[in-house]
């Protein structure tokens, strides 16, 4: 498969400036073939979470790294590659959970680009955009039960703001676990934003299409991400991966 753009990509997280524990993660591989992102988002007490996020996103990494050459050869192992991938995670979390007498779950959304492909999963409310031709669009839709009430009767419940924190589809939850997957073309100039919720509920949603279209490196545009939600007042840890594509070699 003919390789015909190249990936950039940047990350960080922070504790934020109320939580006594930072739960998120991410983690990032770019071979310059095949670029995969992932950020997770711990649900747990006394930190365990951090625990379930960090395990999960070690398994992606290291799924990436073994499967690279495969999908650098044929984008058509994508869907295959993100649904594996994820259920190993679960697996992973639901082992240690076990192993240590803990319930630790956490969310995840997991970008994949190879070729012209961008593949993208996700279990519960961590979020991925893209920018296109200046336009933000949302990929993903929160697992949540606010969102779930909205698909179900068109319209949110009176309390939303507490539903929209309660999801229902998370990594290590359950036995077996179903992500959604989007598969989508890739385009030259493609911007991607993988994000916690304690990142974009600090913002809305015009002020991170005007960060993703006004910097014109990942790093300058997550270092402006964090900013941005610490300056909102940080109650949650915030966590953002920024991707960034192009003809050319960055």
């Amino acid at each position: 498969m003919e390789q015909t753009l190249f990936f950039a990509a940047a990350g960080e997280t922070n504790r934020g400036l109320v939580r006594e524990f930072n739960e998120d993660d991410f983690s990032l591989f770019n071979d310059e073939k095949v670029l995969v992102a992932t950020v997770a988002d711990g649900v747990s007490c006394q930190g365990h979470g951090a625990v379930a996020s960090g395990l999960c996103c070690q398994v992606w990494h290291d799924a990436a790294k073994s499967s690279a050459e495969k999908l650098a050869q044929n984008d058509h192992l994508v869907d295959s590659f993100l649904r594996d991938t994820l259920a190993l995670a679960n697996q992973k979390v639901l082992d240690h959970d076990a192993k240590e007498k803990i319930a630790a779950e956490t969310t995840v959304c997991a970008l994949c680009l190879t070729g012209n492909c961008a593949g993208i999963i996700h279990a519960g409310d961590s979020r991925v955009y893209r920018l296109r031709n200046g336009k933000l669009q949302l990929l993903t839709q929160d697992h949540t039960l606010a969102e779930r009430y909205f698909l179900e009767h068109g319209c949110f419940p009176e309390n939303r703001e507490k539903y929209a924190s309660m999801i229902y589809r998370a990594v290590g939850a359950r036995p077996t676990l179903e992500g959604d997957v989007k598969l989508e073309t890739l385009f030259p100039g493609d911007r991607f934003l993988l994000c916690s919720d304690g990142l974009y509920r600090q913002m809305d949603f015009d002020e991170i299409e005007a960060i993703l279209q006004n910097n014109d490196t990942p790093r300058r545009a997550v270092d402006r991400l964090m900013r941005a939600g610490l300056i909102g007042g940080a109650d949650d840890n915030l966590t953002a991966v920024a991707v960034y594509t192009q003809k050319e070699k960055f």
